[in-house]
């Protein structure tokens, strides 16, 4: 079940960081959040995501899916 969701799978999307400072004129989430202090800083682990990537690949070619887009993108948590 969960090797047919990877192969449909169209979107895949990294948090590739916590350590977003919300500052950048085009954010459209920066005026949302008042103190952006003490949060904990993480990154995504590379190697990780290329493994995870590389397996997603490998059963989509097995299976004749060939599209899958690829999203980047540094999130505040608290």
């Amino acid at each position: 079940m969960i090797k047919g969701s990877l192969i449909r799978t169209k979107q895949i999307v990294f948090d590739v960081t916590s350590s977003c400072n919300l500052k950048c004129a085009y954010c459209s989430q920066g005026e949302l959040y008042g103190n952006i202090e003490g949060k904990n800083s993480k990154n995504v682990n590379t190697h990780s995501a290329i493994n995870l990537l590389k397996y997603i690949f490998d059963l989509k070619r097995k299976n004749n899916e060939t599209k899958l887009t690829i999203c980047f993108m540094a999130v505040n948590h608290y």
